[in-house]
């Protein structure tokens, strides 16, 4: 790695050097030996490296309180230097929108149910090509076991399992040093990966949130689609109780139960915000080729709702449509302008949902519902991989908005000036002196 890093900053020394009386660099007869160099190899280490790490939050140990002796002389070859950091990501809400690390945030991210039956490779380079889109958080199943393959992290009575709850734990900690959200959802049901009543969920909540309660990065959905009438039923006495237990051991964890396949009424939004006291929503929308162009509308009923009930709190697209779901095969197209309906209407978060196909051999691609034999990455689609290479730009080109206590400029949600550049380069060409503080 040290041999890496020199080369990266030495290369065109290496490589090439300045013909004397031009401007012409001239490449040394053995360049393409040097390029197949060791260290030259080793050169894509660093770049994962530094792509791994949030190097803006890094703190240079200028006091020796981290590495306290034998770090030799400043200025000097063998001097070692060390940069700690916490390592730590803290998600919160803040009226209708997620904050991490105390700035407004809209949640940008991805299906990736299957994950603790991954191989730890696998779960990095996915993280890396999530992080390198512009991607924030990935929605996680503590109870998984489709494809006769239980990988939960609790069993049926609610107790931890292994390896799965070390898997778990190790995510969630790999994410919060990388700068992501972890959505970790458990579900009520029957068979495996199920939690059958009460009692057995409470012991299945209580041993995530002590596995993972060091950790700031993550929320829970407490049950999944909970209103479906169904074995994934949880009434709001239980949904509540649960709450409430999270609550107990962990106060500022935020906590969710996501509604399954229908908008919300009033009734709902009252039930879960005031009668539960959940965090935020998460309304799994009807998937058909019309939801794209609803959801900007549905969103604002939903704050609207929240208004007049008189409890706000974000709303979070957990689980929209996907491919591979039903007949209609939605197109990068669709998935786009649901999201940009969604950062419209209000939202604060959206996921590129992805699963298993159905009607093909194996239901392959299985995409994140299973992990095992090939990364996420590796199994999404044309359309798919579109989604992941534009959303990011659909996120940054809309920025929330809002007038200055002044009355005289726009600034983001996070109190900086916003300056259109066409309109401002032009009125700084008439502005007055007396005028200055205004565009500052």
């Amino acid at each position: 790695m040290k041999s890496s890093i020199a080369t990266v900053f030495g290369i065109s020394a290496i490589l090439a050097t300045l013909m004397p009386g031009t401007r012409l660099w001239r490449f040394e007869s053995n360049w393409r030996d040097i390029l197949n160099a060791e260290s030259i190899r080793q050169a894509p280490l660093v770049l994962r490296l530094m792509e791994s790490i949030a190097w803006r939050r890094l703190a240079p140990d200028v006091k020796h309180e981290f590495v306290i002796a034998g770090f030799g002389e400043w200025g000097k070859a063998d001097y070692a230097t060390a940069a700690p950091a916490d390592g730590r990501t803290v998600l919160a809400v803040q009226d209708t929108r997620f904050t991490l690390n105390g700035k407004p945030t809209f949640l940008l991210g991805i299906s990736y149910y299957g994950a603790l039956g991954a191989p730890e490779d696998f779960i990095r380079l996915d993280l890396d090509d999530l992080q390198r889109h512009g991607f924030n958080w990935l929605r996680v199943w503590a109870t998984w076991g489709p494809f006769d393959h239980d990988i939960s992290v609790v069993d049926a009575q609610g107790r931890p399992r292994e390896p799965f709850v070390g898997r778990l734990k190790w995510l969630v900690a790999e994410c919060d040093h990388r700068g992501l959200v972890v959505d970790v959802t458990l579900t009520r049901g029957k068979g495996s990966g199920c939690l059958p009543d009460l009692e057995r969920h409470q012991r299945a909540v209580e041993t995530v949130v002590n596995v993972l309660k060091e950790h700031h990065n993550w929320y829970m959905d407490l049950a999944n689609e909970r209103d479906v009438r169904d074995d994934r039923y949880v009434p709001i006495d239980e949904i509540r109780s649960l709450r409430e237990l999270v609550r107990r051991l962990d106060p500022s964890r935020l906590v969710t139960a996501s509604f399954g396949g229908h908008d919300l009424s009033e009734e709902d939004i009252r039930e879960a915000l005031l009668t539960a006291g959940l965090d935020f929503l998460c309304p799994h929308r009807p998937r058909s080729a019309e939801s794209p162009g609803q959801t900007k509308a549905q969103a604002q009923e939903c704050l609207a709702m929240m208004k007049a009930i008189g409890r706000m709190a974000p709303v979070h697209y957990q689980e929209p449509f996907r491919r591979g779901y039903s007949q209609w095969e939605p197109l990068a197209a669709d998935f786009l302008a649901d999201l940009r309906g969604a950062m419209a209407g209000g939202a604060a978060g959206w996921c590129l949902h992805n699963g298993q196909q159905q009607g093909t051999a194996q239901n392959r691609p299985r995409r994140s519902f299973d992990l095992r034999d090939q990364r996420l990455f590796e199994q999404l689609d044309e359309q798919e991989r579109a989604v992941v290479a534009r959303a990011a730009t659909e996120v940054r080109s809309l920025p929330r908005l809002k007038v200055a206590d002044t009355g005289r400029l726009l600034i983001a949600e996070a109190g900086e000036p916003f300056l259109w550049l066409g309109d401002t380069a032009w009125k700084l060409r008439t502005i007055k002196p007396d005028e200055v503080d205004y565009v500052r």
